[in-house]
């Protein structure tokens, strides 16, 4: 049986590519060092591809295996506008229009969702493959579904405890902890569900018979995207990932807070501070939120019966406490010559 190879127009590597590229240019900083050599990259990208397309223009007799196949084109077409909608949610996201970040968000979730539908119309289009696929992902989420969700919690619930001093049986049921365990969930199954992608469109071969002649689609059509969202994606959370847990806080402290605290027989609240939020720890004991630039800084209060009728101490860690210690220092070696030079 004579078999005929059929694959995406070249056009569409080179636009998946240069959607990403633009991408990746988007969200670099000018201040980034390297950031000439990205221009310059891009430059050669586009050079060669100007090159590429005097050569096919010019080329006499070649022929290309037509895509008849309707799914494999709709396909191809979700690929782009994920590859489109992902760049335009990057432009967005760099020049902030109007000040907020509501459209870049919009067009993630538009890319995120092409392509979710792009690799289901994949896996059904592979016919037995994909069945074939569906049940290793449910054995593999069925029996370790257990094992990572209390990993994530447990992770998420020790950098709470360490950020606000507060003990374990306080923050078991937080918003926060909850939030950011569930993030780090969907993130790890994320990042497994686009490795089987990749690995079974690398493995599978599509063969289509029809009248004697086999079809086989390239299973490109959907790796070349996937694996570039899938680096995109993984560098800019590993890049952007405390940015992230502060975003998860300032969703879900308010959550878990209220704006008064109570000492002294009535509520009351730090003037100093109009805007933090106060998280009830045991009686008389509080942990004062004070959110600075997006983000949150913890201060123990603890009740008193004289006024202010409270007290506060900042929640430290080692590096804060390594950092105090060698101020301290400097502070005994400046005052101990200053009283040398004055005592002359």
């Amino acid at each position: 049986m004579k078999k005929v190879t059929i694959s995406p127009p070249p056009m569409f590597y080179w636009f998946i590519f240069f959607c990403y590229l633009l991408s990746i240019i988007s969200l670099t900083p000018l201040s980034f060092k390297y950031y000439p050599v990205v221009i310059w990259l891009t430059m050669f990208f586009v050079s060669a591809f100007l090159v590429w397309l005097s050569f096919v223009k010019n080329r006499k007799g070649h022929s290309r295996s037509p895509t008849k196949s309707s799914l494999y084109k709709t396909i191809i077409f979700l690929c782009c506008v994920h590859a489109l909608t992902f760049f335009v949610g990057c432009f967005c996201y760099r020049y902030r229009f109007h000040g907020s970040i509501e459209y870049s968000v919009i067009f993630f979730l538009a890319a995120l969702i092409s392509l979710g539908v792009a690799t289901y119309f994949y896996l059904d289009f592979i016919g037995e493959e994909g069945r074939y696929f569906n049940k290793i992902s449910a054995f593999i989420i069925k029996s370790s579904w257990v094992v990572l969700s209390f990993g994530a919690y447990f992770f998420s619930r020790s950098i709470f405890m360490t950020a606000t001093d507060m003990p374990y049986d306080q923050v078991v049921t937080k918003s926060s902890v909850l939030g950011y365990a569930f993030l780090l969930y969907s993130f790890i199954y994320i990042n497994l569900s686009i490795f089987l992608i990749l690995w079974l469109s690398l493995l599978s071969k599509v063969t289509k018979s029809r009248t004697g002649r086999g079809k086989i689609y390239s299973s490109y059509v959907i790796f070349v995207p996937c694996i570039l969202f899938w680096i995109m994606a993984s560098g800019a959370y590993g890049l952007n990932s405390s940015n992230v847990m502060k975003l998860i806080f300032n969703v879900t402290i308010p959550m878990d807070s209220r704006d008064t605290f109570f000492c002294h027989d009535t509520y009351m609240k730090v003037n100093a501070f109009p805007e933090a939020v106060y998280m009830k720890v045991g009686e008389s004991d509080y942990r004062l939120a004070i959110p600075i630039r997006y983000e949150y800084k913890f201060i123990r209060l603890k009740c008193s019966d004289f006024p202010p009728y409270y007290s506060l101490n900042s929640v430290k860690v080692e590096s804060d406490l390594k950092y105090s210690r060698v101020s301290r220092v400097f502070y005994n070696l400046i005052t101990d010559l200053e009283s040398l030079s004055s005592g002359r």
